[in-house]
C-alpha cells in the first residue's frame, strides 16, 4: 500500500500511514517527485517493525496454496488434486483481519470435511499461531461417467472446514479441490435392495453400500434394483462396479462374469 503524492507546503506535508503487512521489517521513502529544480532527492526512514492486528480468525491452506496477506482471500495457488486413502497435510493459521498470522495466539482446531465423513482426526493445538494437521479423505469426487444427457452425479468438489473448538476465532473454509479414486483393486457387487455408497466401511469387502438384499424368486430374472442417474431411474438386475480399496469408483473394461454359489 503507497499513499498519493502530496505536496510539500511551507516546507513540510504530513501522511497518514497504515502498514498492512505484519511480522517483518518495513520502511518508508520519501522522493522528490515534481520535476522542478532543486531536486531534494530521495530519504529512507529507520526500520519499522510491524506487529500483527488482533487474531480473529483461522486460515486454512492445502497443498500447492502459499500465504499471501492483504489479499483478498489472504493466499496464492491452486490446491493440488489428492487420492482417496492417501495422506496430506493442512496448515491451519490464526490471523488478523489482513490474514496476517498472529504468532502469540493458541487454539486448538478441528477439521471437518462435509462430503466424507469416514476418516476423522482428533483436535490439535496450535503452536506459534498455526498448526499442520495430517488429513485423509476417503471418499473421492463423484465424477461423471458420461458424455451424454443424463449423467451420473455431478462432479462434485471437497472441501474442508477448519474450526476453533473453543470458538474464539472464525473458522475458515478452504478451497474446492478434487479428490480422486486410488488404485483400482476390486469389484464390488450392488444387488436389488443394495445402494453403491464409495468410501463406507468396513473395508473387508462388505461395506461400500447400504441395505438389504431383496428376495428374490427361483427361476426369475432377478427384479428390484434401481438408482438414478440424474433425474432418472434406471432399473437393474446386478450391478458390478470396479472400485479401489475404498470403494470409489475406478475405470476399466476389464470382462467380469458372475456365477452363483
Amino acid at each position: 500500500w503507497d499513499p498519493l503524492y502530496q505536496p510539500l507546503i511551507n516546507g513540510s506535508t504530513v501522511y497518514r500511514i497504515t502498514l498492512v503487512t505484519a511480522s517483518t521489517w518495513s520502511y518508508l521513502v520519501a522522493q522528490d517527485t515534481d520535476g522542478n529544480d532543486p531536486y531534494y532527492g530521495v530519504r529512507q526512514s529507520a526500520n519499522i517493525w510491524v506487529n500483527p492486528g488482533p487474531a480473529i480468525k483461522l486460515q486454512a491452506l492445502l497443498p500447492g496454496e502459499n500465504p499471501k496477506p492483504n489479499t483478498t482471500i489472504g493466499k496464492e495457488g491452486t490446491p493440488d488434486v489428492q487420492f482417496a486413502g492417501s495422506v496430506f497435510p493442512v496448515t491451519v493459521k490464526i490471523t488478523d483481519i489482513l490474514w496476517n498470522l498472529s504468532p502469540t495466539a493458541g487454539a486448538n482446531i478441528k477439521l471437518l470435511t462435509p462430503y466424507d465423513n469416514y476418516d476423522t482426526e482428533p483436535e490439535q493445538s496450535t503452536v506459534n499461531g498455526e498448526v499442520v494437521i495430517d488429513k485423509t479423505i476417503i471418499t473421492a469426487s463423484q465424477e461423471r461417467t458420461d458424455t451424454i444427457n443424463p449423467y451420473w452425479e455431478n462432479f462434485k468438489y471437497h472441501i474442508i472446514i477448519a474450526s476453533d473448538t473453543g470458538g474464539l476465532y472464525y473458522s475458515n473454509t478452504t478451497t474446492t479441490f478434487t479428490v480422486k479414486s486410488s488404485t483400482i483393486t476390486q469389484l464390488h457387487i450392488i444387488l436389488p435392495g443394495e445402494s453403491y455408497v464409495p468410501g463406507k466401511p468396513p473395508y473387508n469387502g462388505t461395506g461400500g453400500k447400504d441395505g438389504t438384499p431383496l428376495v428374490q424368486t427361483a427361476g426369475v430374472n432377478f427384479t428390484g434394483g434401481s438408482f438414478l442417474r440424474g433425474t432418472t431411474t434406471i432399473y437393474f438386475n446386478v450391478k458390478v462396479l470396479s472400485v479401489d480399496n475404498w470403494y470409489n469408483l475406478g475405470y476399466s473394461g476389464s470382462l467380469v462374469s458372475i456365477t452363483t454359489q
